[in-house]
């Protein structure tokens, strides 16, 4: 066997393939044997054909399984000794077949994962929120907990601040019901500007059981300046009316709230600003981590071979049927999606094992099964898991990208800003706005 591998692209490979005569004698009397045990023919016992007469008789059979038997067997051992590691399977072209005595020649067509020459990865100019909680922040999430410990007492007629349970009718002309547009359990918090603010101000004063039409104005935008708005008509009923009664923030709620490290407001305060700094600080380093590896596939531009995103898509679209075994998923639909997403997804995997090979990092064994020891799984799941080879390289694979983006993140320049939702960071003391404060800091390198 002879073969000679030509690079097309950073992807593509072509293998042109050359057996002799000789390689193929041998596969042709391992296929004459097999087929000799079974063949009958007039006049002879099954298994004493003569082999001159069984080719001529089987000789298309022959052919076709000698055909088979070579490329199957010279396929694998290219693969082998050229070194090539196809992400998919190859496509056999330009075969030459006539018989065994004047050989077999084909070409093989693979794609391979694509060479990365790494440009730049290090010294990457990103910018961090600066994670910042305010008194106001901590306000509203006091006013959330304060909301979750209200009771409600059943009150005659609805004023502002309570809560209407209503029954709408959609209503025509004549105040006539329009069928299909009535709509139970409507439950509106008078004063809270979450409903219909012209409907809600006609719902102050309405008793429970009591029925009232609402009228809303409605000026279509491009209707002539002489055409009179439109109005459209509700019938409301007010099944229930309720009243809030909110407890006082002072430190006996916070003895009710049943935790042991809280005795008073002020701890209550800085409980809750210190749960929104770790979260503020989570969302910051996985911002951060995102722009990087935004920044480095910038810098790193290559081409994606086609077969991993079919792979990719077609892994998607398994998983989807997999977790609903009964609906009806639609491959193309998902290809169109989420083809971004898995050329995305690819580039980055590709990306992070050049960089970790080029910068030696790896995850040990040692570290893996540490991790494996750390999971909220039982001691069963565990020994499961450490059992399971797909697991255990999922793992890595895991742990290899947070040690690639940590990397990236300490040899990168990153500037500090203010995030803009917060609602008064960055305000001077008169309340104004001021500009953003950044501050560009470079991280340590390892």
């Amino acid at each position: 066997m002879q073969f000679e591998v030509t690079e097309v692209d950073n992807i593509k490979r072509q293998v042109n393939v050359s057996i002799t005569p000789e390689d193929l004698a041998e596969i042709e009397t391992k296929v004459v044997q097999q087929i000799k045990k079974s063949a009958s023919l007039p006049g002879f016992r099954k298994g004493h054909v003569p082999v001159g007469l069984l080719k001529k008789s089987y000789a298309d059979a022959i052919k076709k399984e000698v055909l088979e038997s070579a490329i199957s067997k010279y396929y694998i051992k290219v693969l082998d000794e050229s070194k090539l590691n196809p992400i998919s399977q190859g496509q056999i072209s330009n075969l030459k077949f006539e018989n065994v005595n004047a050989g077999l020649e084909f070409q093989i067509e693979l794609e391979v994962e694509p060479v990365i020459n790494l440009r730049k990865y290090k010294d990457l100019t990103v910018e961090r929120e600066t994670p910042v909680v305010t008194e106001e922040m901590i306000d509203e999430s006091l006013e959330g907990i304060r909301q979750n410990f209200a009771t409600v007492k059943v009150v005659d007629q609805a004023a502002e601040g309570h809560l209407v349970n209503l029954t709408i009718q959609e209503l025509g002309e004549g105040d006539v019901p329009i069928v299909g547009r009535k709509y139970d359990n409507v439950v509106v918090k008078l004063g809270s500007g979450e409903f219909e603010p012209e409907l809600e101000k006609q719902l102050v004063g309405i008793k429970e059981e009591e029925d009232r039409i609402l009228r809303k104005t409605v000026v279509l935008p491009d209707a002539p300046a002489d055409q009179p708005p439109k109005i459209e008509s509700y019938k409301a009923t007010a099944v229930s009316i309720e009243e809030q009664e909110l407890p006082e923030l002072d430190d006996e709620f916070v003895k009710n709230l049943g935790d042991d490290n809280l005795d008073t407001m002020e701890q209550l305060r800085d409980d809750i600003r210190q749960r929104m700094l770790e979260r503020f600080e989570v969302r910051s380093k996985q911002q951060v981590h995102s722009r990087l590896i935004d920044e480095v596939l910038k810098e790193n531009p290559f081409d994606v071979p086609e077969s991993m995103v079919d792979n990719y898509l077609k892994s998607i679209a398994h998983d989807m049927q997999h977790k609903n075994p009964k609906a009806k998923v639609d491959e193309e639909a998902i290809r169109k999606q989420y083809r971004v997403d898995a050329i995305y997804e690819i580039r980055w995997h590709l990306l992070k094992q050049a960089i970790a090979k080029a910068e030696n990092i790896n995850v040990s064994d040692e570290e893996v099964f540490q991790k494996i020891t750390l999971l909220p799984y039982s001691e069963e799941e565990k020994a499961s898991i450490r059992n399971n080879d797909t697991f255990i390289e999922q793992i890595r694979q895991d742990m290899l990208d947070e040690k690639v983006k940590k990397f990236l993140e300490l040899n990168a320049k990153i500037t500090e800003t203010k995030p803009d939702d917060t609602k008064d960071a960055g305000k001077s003391p008169s309340g104004k706005k001021t500009a953003p404060e950044k501050t560009e800091t470079v991280k340590e390198k390892n």
